[in-house]
């Protein structure tokens, strides 16, 4: 006799596998067949995650149209069925899908706004936490600034890419101006995604400003970030604009600043 987990394994197998390997004495007799059954099922469940799908990367679906987003996500849902009860989590791989997807080699930059709009939609629903003040540093000794290590907010991604993706992703909003020509092309940028209170934004940074923030997002201190970047750049002003981004939710003094 079959256990649930063996109905439960065999019925999966079968949905993903398309082929309706599945034994008929699991379906009620008389009724439709194995592999009309499964058709309707499976066609239902392509339907709501390419929905979920659609919902996660608006613009990507409008940079490529309806025609190509249905089929592109059936190809991803067939190779990545979801692991995980929670749809929202459902397509976070699908930026490292379109990289390597034939037919959207004409659209280089697909990936990378998808990666964009999965930062957003990760910043919206990360905890919320308090931001630091920058009355909060204002007492540390000169001295002591180097030895800082902060605690970024959980809403904080980094983005860099060969393209302008954050202006691509902003003429396809509501108050964007799609009808103006854009320039898509090549263009080294470098994006700071933050919801410091209810509004998801994002920056841009310099290539300096954005190594330095890696850095400090690895932990390390605030003086080995600076010393390791080059280039002619304000940290100062940097740091002030992550603070007033509410990048950061606390910090601790360390005595670490060697190499």
């Amino acid at each position: 006799m079959n256990t649930l987990h063996d109905f439960q394994t065999g019925f999966v197998n079968a949905l993903w596998a398309g082929d309706g390997a599945f034994p008929e004495d699991n379906f009620v007799p008389g009724g439709v067949s194995v592999t009309a059954g499964l058709a309707v099922y499976r066609n239902n469940v392509f339907a709501q995650l390419t929905e979920c799908l659609s919902d996660l990367y608006p613009v990507v679906k409008m940079l490529v149209g309806d025609e190509f987003f249905v089929p592109t996500t059936v190809e991803f849902i067939r190779s990545h069925p979801p692991h995980s009860p929670v749809l929202a989590e459902y397509g976070e791989d699908f930026a490292e899908f379109l990289d390597g997807f034939v037919p959207a080699e004409s659209v280089p930059y697909l990936g990378d706004v998808a990666r964009l709009e999965l930062a957003r939609h990760q910043a919206q629903s990360a905890p919320d936490t308090e931001p630091l003040a920058a009355e909060a540093l204002k007492d540390i000794p000169p001295d002591r600034l180097g030895d800082i290590q902060f605690e970024f907010h959980p809403s904080v991604h980094l983005l860099r890419s060969a393209f302008p993706v954050g202006e691509i992703w902003e003429a396809h909003q509501d108050d964007g101006e799609m009808g103006q020509t854009l320039d898509a092309s090549p263009r080294n940028t470098c994006l700071l995604v933050s919801r410091p209170e209810f509004e998801v934004e994002t920056g841009v940074l310099s290539i300096e400003a954005f190594d330095f923030v890696s850095r400090l997002l690895s932990g390390k201190t605030l003086a080995l970030a600076f010393t390791a970047i080059g280039g002619d750049w304000n940290p100062q002003q940097t740091l002030t604009d992550l603070l007033v981004a509410g990048a950061f939710t606390e910090f601790n003094m360390t005595e670490e600043n060697g190499p």
